[in-house]
C-alpha cells in the first residue's frame, strides 16, 4: 500500500505533465491524510475532529459529500499503512508552492482545534511537518494564531 501510495502521488504531483485536476487530486489527498494524522494523534476517536475534517475538506476543496467521504476514507487508508510523516511531507515539499503548503498546514491547525482542546500530540504533529516542508516558524505560529482566533470566536 505504502508503494502505491508514493506512486499514486507522484502522478498525481507531475509537475509538467499531470492535468490540473490530476494534480488537485494529490493535493487533497494529502492533506487529508495530514488533517486524519493530527485527528489521531491523541489517541482518542473524536467525532468533533472528523466532522470538521468532512467540512473542512468539503469547503477548501469545492467537494461533493460523496466525495469527500471517499476522499476521507482513502486518505484513512494511506495513514493506517503509512510509516512516517515522511512518505507526504516528501512530495508537499517537492511539489507544492508556499501558499498550498500554508493551506495544508492551516487546515491541521483547524482541525487541533476543532474540539478545543489543542493536545501536545496534535501541536507535535504539525510542527513536525511544518519543519519537514520548511514552513518557517513565524508562518507557522501566524497561521495558528488566526486559526485559534477564528475557534475562539465561533464557540
Amino acid at each position: 500500500m505504502i508503494k502505491s501510495l508514493n506512486s499514486f502521488l507522484s502522478q498525481m504531483f507531475a509537475q509538467k505533465s499531470a492535468a490540473p485536476e490530476e494534480r488537485k487530486q494529490g493535493l487533497n489527498l494529502v492533506a487529508a491524510a495530514l488533517m486524519i494524522e493530527v485527528a489521531r494523534a491523541d489517541f482518542r476517536e473524536d467525532v468533533v475532529e472528523n466532522e470538521r475534517i468532512f467540512e473542512l475538506l468539503k469547503q477548501a476543496f469545492s467537494l461533493s459529500p460523496e466525495e469527500t467521504e471517499m476522499l476521507m476514507e482513502q486518505a484513512g487508508e494511506e495513514v493506517d499503512e503509512s510509516v512516517s510523516l515522511y512518505e507526504f511531507t516528501r512530495l508537499i515539499n517537492d511539489r507544492l508552492d508556499q501558499q498550498e503548503k500554508r493551506l495544508v498546514i492551516r487546515l491541521m491547525w483547524q482541525v487541533a482545534f476543532a474540539d478545543s482542546d489543542l493536545h501536545r500530540y496534535e501541536e507535535h504533529v504539525i510542527r513536525k511537518v511544518a519543519e519537514l516542508i520548511y514552513l518557517p516558524t513565524a508562518e507557522l505560529l501566524r497561521l495558528r494564531h488566526e486559526v485559534e482566533e477564528q475557534s475562539r470566536a465561533s464557540q
